[in-house]
């Protein structure tokens, strides 16, 4: 392959991993210098993720660099970039050593001598001109070095922040450093903070694939993978990801790939799927510059604000002042209730970047009343408040923050918008103040002043909802100029309200205005619906389906007028008048199913029979007919004629599972399976469907029937083993399922073996011995002892958690473990011992904070000490923001005055009086009269 072809590659590498975005502040030479101490004491390192016998590459010397070297490097980079100098640029880039790190990744085999030259040239030419291009678009201005790497490494790093020549923040960039031949400076690598990927890493992925070789396809389907995600394809990203989930790649790209895969998660609100992925990446890369932060946001996520909190902390010391950073920490203080220093982290993010919009709207919510003029100040710095303004206000109208939209829209702020806009939100404001009247006027006129049709539409919408809000449809609506657009405007907002009396009004005034529309007809119905009068509903419908004319519009009367008929007791009639007949058919048949009516839907299937005998669905409606009357063997005489005429995989399915249903319901299972064309299924199906019902003739005569038409199928000794197990003679039980899991081919299987065996062992009193000889004992612990708490086996639970204890005695559920072996036993201040003293143990993995914050705060109420319950409480609180466990105990020590606005934050957070009431420790309290007030304060707050 010549030079050309090569430069090629290089280009289309660099194109597509190229996409820095710097920020930072100039640094001076003494600044540089104490970081590159850190580096000297750091020095010699090892590759990333490599023993040190594949170390590939070593640095021209070990001589770390200074700091006068450092600005020398970056400074004259950056006049190459400001003066368009490539030649300059280039001679700060090592392209030979870029190439020695792109073989050291292993990505792409050894090229031959003549494609090192060629790769030689074209990376000292087209990166050098890449990067001038990029600094050139961006405008950088100056450097800042942030910090020297500390990670091990063959190289140092260097952590630099740039900035634009507007002065803003942009960015954060790694850059790895290497000496040339004559002892000089060079930059040999580089990677964006937010980027999975290394500079080095995508070219050498294009280069694998301009030379064909193997693997290099799912090399670039990674590729393709990372740019779906960035573009916003997160199915399309995943799919990928997912084929290639057992194929091994190069070890520099397999934290990109679970970085991916951890962004994935993340956008699908899966924080703890996501949260895995990111430990995984970290095997290897640990020193991943963007880590902590995206641990901070999962946290934040899962709403766990103090872990939150403490990757935030970290993440300001790997990325500098990153404004994003701040907004993760001003919301984790926001939900923990610390307003001061929510607002310092917000104030503080808006001195990184005076424009990130998330930072703003926090620190207005975190603003004591008197004090929101901050907001308008803060706005007025930003780089283009216009453009921000409207996003602001519209986040100040969600949270309902009057105080806030009134000082950004005030005459003296004169924020730089349309007229119009500011119009809009200053009747926003007047309506969250409580001044309906002023909100109208102030949107009239933004209806007058909106530069377009489609402004004014929108306008106009809000005016409307206003008046909704206010009660004032009907006056709307009569005062409209639009009648038609404004009636189905406010009908459909009235219906989907079931404000009945006020649509009824409504469409009676608009009947009366354009009495042929079939809108008006429509709602009409639906308003006399809501009230119940289902005969005049029938009516309206039935008018209005005769000035209808799109199917979709037809499809909507017809359904309305059915479900009236069927409502005033005239299904028979809907079936005879209203068409489509099979449609109303089937959608009768669901009616009377849904409420058990067996007389009237026979009845309907009988008529249906004399008009459409064809009809597929109705061996099905009458078998339903039939099963409600407890007729079991003519609904399956009847399924099984609808199963040989029917036609289509889906219908077939519906039918299959419906004949089983009525042959289990008619306690005939064993002919249900002898009736089945597919065995496999009918034996898993009719086998569930027994375990549950308890059933162990009917499970064994299936068992039975299976047996003689596939012997060897692992699922007949699960299913004997369950009716041994409903038989309590446990010990068959276990040799069957000790049987099935020795066959099981596949994880799942094997999985339900195991639980189910060692179900059958703690039944028989042996869990120890089970966890004793288990091969696996960290599985069979965390399988047994969720076993064990569920079969209230307390000593048998202490057993197990002491053995395991001299196993794994950093495992952090062991003391969770003894502590609910004693809450079974009704020990609770042995609890709270158990719980104090292996707390750091337990809290060393977050997720296991619910369940030890439950068992503490409870133990200590049936102690009676109320105190130390409700300093837990405060605890728990200030983890995870939810006051729940400060309610709980307030309310189970009888404390009304403190339990009042403890009950509102509980409130705002969505839960009802039922959550109390259905408490153990609190539900017997809260129903006492001393709380009957709160518990109406609480209900009406719903």
């Amino acid at each position: 392959m010549g030079a050309a072809g090569i430069r090629n590659i290089a280009v289309f590498g660099l194109a597509f991993g190229l996409c820095l975005d710097f920020s930072g502040s100039p640094g001076t030479a003494a600044e540089y210098e104490r970081a590159v101490e850190q580096v000297a004491q750091n020095a010699p390192l090892l590759a990333h993720g490599q023993p040190a016998r594949e170390q590939a590459v070593s640095d021209r010397g070990d001589k770390p660099p200074t700091g006068e070297e450092l600005k020398e490097l970056f400074s004259g980079l950056l006049d190459g970039i400001r003066e368009n100098d490539s030649e300059a640029v280039s001679a700060r880039i090592d392209s030979d050593r870029m190439l020695n790190e792109i073989e050291r990744q292993r990505i792409v085999s050894v090229p031959t001598p003549s494609e090192k030259t060629a790769l030689r040239v074209a990376l000292k030419m087209v990166v050098g001109n890449s990067l001038m291009k990029e600094g050139a678009d961006g405008g950088w201005k100056d450097f800042r070095l942030h910090r020297v790497g500390t990670e091990s490494g063959a190289t140092p790093s260097i952590y630099v922040h740039v900035v634009s020549k507007e002065g803003k923040v942009v960015g954060l960039v790694q850059f790895w450093l290497t000496r040339d031949s004559k002892g000089d400076l060079k930059i040999f690598d580089w990677q964006e903070a937010s980027s999975i990927f290394k500079i080095s890493t995508m070219i050498a992925v294009t280069v694998s694939a301009f030379r064909e070789e193997p693997g290099s396809a799912s090399l670039q389907r990674l590729v393709a993978a990372a740019k779906a995600a960035s573009q916003g394809n997160i199915a399309d990203s995943e799919r990928i990801v997912l084929e290639l989930a057992n194929q091994r790649l190069p070890d520099a790209l397999e934290a990109p790939r679970w970085l991916l895969y951890a962004q994935i998660k993340f956008s699908q609100g899966q924080p703890d799927k996501s949260l895995e992925c990111l430990e995984q990446a970290a095997k290897y890369d640990p020193h991943m510059v963007a880590l902590p932060k995206l641990k901070a946001l999962l946290y934040a996520e899962k709403k766990n604000p103090a872990r939150s909190l403490e990757f935030a902390d970290q993440a300001l010391k790997a990325l500098g002042n990153d404004a994003e950073v701040y907004s993760i920490i001003g919301n984790a203080h926001s939900q923990l209730g610390h307003a001061d220093e929510a607002a310092t982290a917000y104030r503080k993010g808006l001195d990184a970047d005076p424009n990130l919009l998330v930072n703003l709207v926090g620190l207005a919510g975190a603003l004591p009343a008197g004090e929101k003029g901050e907001v308008a100040t803060r706005l007025s710095r930003c780089t283009d408040p216009g453009e921000t303004f409207p996003a602001l206000a519209e986040a100040l109208v969600a949270a309902g923050d009057k105080e806030s939209l009134r000082q950004i829209t005030d005459e003296k702020m004169k924020p730089p918008v349309d007229d119009a806009v500011l119009e809009y939100y200053r009747a926003r404001s007047a309506s969250l103040d409580g001044q309906p009247a002023t909100a109208t006027k102030l949107l009239k006129t933004a209806i007058d002043r909106a530069p377009s049709g489609e402004a004014r539409r929108f306008y106009g919408d809000k005016l409307l909802d206003l008046q909704l809000e206010a009660g004032h449809s009907l006056e709307a609506y009569q005062d409209s100029a639009e009648p038609e657009y404004d009636f189905t405007y406010l009908a459909h907002h009235l219906s989907e309200g079931e404000s009945a009396d006020q649509l009824l009004a409504l469409s009676e005034s608009h009947l009366k205005r354009v009495p042929t529309s079939a809108e008006g007809f429509f709602y009409r119905g639906r308003a006399l619906l809501l009230e119940e009068q289902y005969d005049e509903a029938g009516k309206a419908f039935a008018k209005g389906l005769g000035l209808t004319k799109s199917p979709p519009q037809r499809e909507s009367f017809r359904s309305n007028l059915v479900f009236a008929l069927y409502k005033a007791g005239k299904g028979l009639s809907a079936y005879q008048d209203v068409g489509p007949a099979r449609s109303t058919l089937d959608q009768l048949g669901g009616l009377y199913l849904g409420n058990k009516e067996a007389e009237p839907l026979l009845k309907l299937v009988a008529a249906a029979r004399k008009d459409d005998v064809e009809n597929p669905s109705l061996d099905y409606w009458e078998a339903e007919g039939k099963m409600l009357l407890n007729d079991y063997s003519g609904a399956a005489d009847l399924l099984k004629a609808g199963l040989a005429k029917a036609y289509g995989i889906a219908r077939k399915k519906v039918l299959a599972r419906k004949l089983l249903d009525a042959r289990l319901a008619g306690k005939a299972p064993a002919q249900g399976y002898a009736e089945a064309l597919d065995k496999d299924f009918a034996f898993g199906y009719l086998g569930e469907a027994l375990v549950k019902d308890g059933d162990v003739s009917g499970l064994n005569a299936v068992i039975e029937a299976h047996r003689a038409k596939a012997p060897r199928d692992p699922r007949l000794l699960y299913y004997s083993g369950q009716a041994h197990m409903l038989t309590k003679d446990y010990r068959a039980a276990e040799n069957d399922f000790a049987a099935g899991l020795k066959q099981s081919t596949n994880r799942p299987a094997a999985a339900r073996f195991l639980t189910s065996l060692l179900r059958a062992r703690s039944q028989l009193g042996e869990a120890l011995k089970a966890y004793q000889e288990s091969d696996d004992k960290p599985l069979t612990y965390r399988l047994l002892a969720p076993l064990l708490v569920e079969l209230n086996r307390a000593d048998d639970l202490a057993a197990l958690v002491k053995a395991h204890r001299g196993v794994a005695p950093k495992e952090p559920t062991l003391g969770l473990g003894e502590a609910e072996s004693l809450w079974l036993t009704h020990d609770y201040q042995g609890v709270v011992g158990v719980l104090d003293r292996d707390r750091d143990a337990i809290m060393a993995d977050p997720d296991n904070a619910p369940w030890y914050e439950d068992r503490l705060i409870r133990s200590l109420i049936r102690l009676k000490k109320f105190d130390a319950a409700a300093r837990a409480a405060k605890g728990s609180t200030d983890r995870d923001g939810d006051p729940l466990f400060e309610a709980v105990v307030a309310i189970a020590s009888g404390d009304v005055c403190r339990a009042g606005p403890l009950l509102e934050r509980c409130a705002a957070l969505g839960y009802s009086p039922d959550k109390f009431d259905a408490d153990v420790d609190a539900g017997p309290i809260f129903k006492s009269p001393a709380f009957r007030e709160l518990r109406k304060k609480l209900a009406t707050s719903e």
